[in-house]
């Protein structure tokens, strides 16, 4: 729990200046985000932009914009990262990547595929190691029956990202979709030696070596034993259970 803004200003005195405001709202904004308390942290956030002044702070605007995501107000949270990345911030600034992506993020949600490319490509140009805009650009690109640049973004994203297991996960994904089980089980494996630990890599290639066609793959025990151990890491997980 957090003790509400307005106590820690008011019980210690703290005078109410920009850069106090701004401080309590970074420590706040995300405890209420983690909460799945949406509305308190647009609450908050209005409150201090009326007497603090702090509207035109990058991370404050897009913990805004990610509570009205939460709340499924994409067309105020697209506003909002729309103001921050074409009027407050300047050409340059360290924010701006993470203001792309997160308006990618937003397009995409809003259902407005072009631009959530266009802001997540913009954003890979600023900065080709935030692993997010690639996964999701993926998924967009599956969407619109673009498979061929599905792949290619993730095989870019590889490239900058070699060890990031959301994109290992999902280019597995994609080239079992185009029918290659050998290339999936191949990124798996190399994810699985990166990530020891992680039940969706357990599950995907316990998949694989159960069910491929490829006799070269099938593996039944070594199927068993990961389907296995992926339940006891995830039992809450359904998915995981049919697979076993």
């Amino acid at each position: 729990w957090a003790l509400p803004i307005w106590f820690v200003i008011f019980f210690f005195n703290v005078t109410p200046t920009t850069g106090i405001y701004t401080l309590s709202l970074h420590d706040a904004l995300p405890i209420y985000l983690d909460r799945n308390e949406p509305e308190q942290a647009i609450s908050e956030m209005k409150y201090y932009v009326s007497i603090a002044g702090v509207h035109s702070d990058p991370r404050a605007i897009m913990l805004l914009a990610e509570g009205h995501t939460r709340l499924g107000n994409h067309k105020r949270a697209i506003e909002l990262l729309e103001w921050l990345a074409g009027t407050i911030l300047k050409p340059g600034a360290r924010e701006m990547p993470k203001a792309l992506e997160n308006l990618g993020v937003s397009y995409m949600y809003a259902g407005q595929s072009r631009k959530a490319i266009d802001a997540f490509n913009r954003s890979l140009e600023l900065n080709p190691r935030a692993p997010r805009p690639y996964v999701e650009l993926s998924a967009i690109y599956i969407k619109l029956q673009e498979n061929g640049r599905a792949t290619r973004i993730l095989e870019r994203g590889r490239g900058h990202l070699p060890d990031d297991l959301g994109i290992l996960i999902a280019l597995g994904i994609i080239y079992q979709r185009q029918g290659s089980d050998v290339k999936a089980a191949r990124v798996w494996e190399e994810a699985a030696a990166l990530h020891p630990q992680s039940a969706s890599i357990m599950n995907n290639l316990a998949w694989v070596y159960a069910t491929s066609a490829d006799p070269t793959l099938r593996k039944p025990r070594k199927a068993l034993e990961l389907a296995s151990k992926a339940v006891s890491r995830r039992p809450d997980n359904t998915g995981y259970l049919n697979t076993l």
